[in-house]
């Protein structure tokens, strides 16, 4: 039988060695989101080592949309039909949600208590009849912010009687703050890259906006042809961002003419995806976007260049930006013509699937909606970036 060292009790141990066991978590949290390439790799991680570290019932990662709305964008534990069509509007400010982005404090109630002083009766009852049929007795949300930024929020929700500890909580706080700095440094590296697209839109009135709308629709339309791969579908986003960084070399006389260009000039212009591959060349963390900043002007029937690939040999990023760039180009005024409607562009891109486009991308484009297509332009113009996904909780 093992003796206890003297002084020590049952109690005593059992405290220890859970303090040891969040500790260890939350260095193994900080490790996988220091490694992490993507938002979503790290929001998965916050949710992931909330549920090991708090033992809870249901862990939530919530990220704020341009229109209000709070969604899930990474969850882990029992209770996921709780969340299913389920989203919180943290538009007027009012609600746990909206209290805990902007009050930069942790909030923690039980589901049998009173209504707390930062929701309204009629929230508080929705929730606590929701909490009930899934065994929910207490909800703590973390807020992730970075200086005076929100980020995002972390709720979780546990079955026990008992208050959450206090170590989990804070445990919980410490992993928030690392993934507030391991964000902010993704979205860094992103600024960085739209600084480039603002040199060449500085020189270019055509390219205003243009690289941010089809950084989104790329995103958007790379989903609905099945790329599911998060840090896959960032390189997308990223490359058809910097898609015509390489006209940065070219004149201003060529850039801007407006009349039809001389064999020359046409020369000079078709090398700008290569100029373009080589300056991106150092940047390791583009991964496959640079394939794209290379390939974007290669057409399915091998008419394309810089390298007349053809088919299947153009990269899926490439054929996927071919077609958002003609659909942007199409739905845009332009000096010489207006812009046409959404529906007027996709059935051009139909016309010409099996010849510039790849058929398959452009039966994907087809199945998303033109509302959808719409409002991805009003994000773009508006600025808005990152991806944000589905769900709920007490607003």
């Amino acid at each position: 039988m093992n003796k206890q060292p003297q002084g020590k009790t049952n109690a005593g141990y059992e405290g220890n060695g859970r303090r040891f066991r969040v500790e260890k978590l939350l260095a193994a949290a900080v490790r996988d989101m220091a490694q992490s390439r993507t938002e979503d790799a790290i929001l998965q991680f916050v949710a992931d080592y909330t549920y090991r570290i708090t033992l809870a019932s249901l862990a939530v990662v919530f990220t704020p949309d341009p229109d209000g709305w709070l969604r899930a964008r990474a969850r882990q534990g029992e209770g996921q039909l709780y969340l299913e069509e389920r989203r919180i509007n943290v538009a007027g400010g009012i609600g746990l949600a909206a209290a805990a982005l902007s009050g930069e404090r942790t909030l923690c109630h039980a589901a049998d208590g009173p209504c707390p002083p930062e929701t309204d009766p009629l929230r508080w009852r929705a929730w606590r009849e929701r909490a009930a049929a899934h065994g929910f007795r207490w909800l703590v949300l973390v807020p992730i912010r970075y200086k005076n930024r929100s980020l995002g929020l972390v709720n979780y929700y546990t079955s026990r009687r008992e208050q959450p500890s206090a170590a989990g909580r804070e445990a919980v706080e410490n992993m928030a703050l690392v993934a507030a700095g391991a964000l902010h440094g993704l979205r860094l590296r992103e600024e960085t890259l739209l600084t480039l697209t603002r040199a060449l839109e500085a020189r270019d009135d055509e390219t205003q906006a243009h690289a941010r709308r089809v950084a989104l629709y790329t995103q958007r339309l790379a989903e609905e042809v099945g790329v599911r791969d998060p840090e896959e579908a960032q390189f997308l986003r990223w490359g058809a961002l910097l898609h015509d960084v390489g006209k940065i070399g070219l004149s201003d006389a060529v850039l801007r003419k407006p009349g039809p260009l001389t064999p020359e000039e046409w020369r000079e212009v078709i090398r700008h995806p290569r100029t373009g591959y080589h300056l991106l060349a150092d940047l390791e963390f583009l991964g496959g976007a640079r394939e794209i900043v290379l390939a974007h002007h290669e057409r399915w029937d091998g008419s394309g260049y810089p390298g007349g690939l053809r088919g299947r040999a153009i990269p899926l990023g490439a054929r996927i930006f071919t077609v958002v760039d003609a659909f942007d180009a199409m739905t845009s005024d332009r000096p010489y013509r207006r812009a046409v409607s959404v529906a007027a562009a996709a059935s051009e891109l139909r016309r010409a699937a099996g010849t510039q486009f790849d058929p398959d991308v452009v039966d994907a484009f087809g199945r998303i909606g033109e509302g959808e297509w719409e409002n991805l332009r009003r994000q773009a113009e508006a600025g808005f970036f990152s991806p944000f996904g589905s769900a709920g909780g007490p607003g």
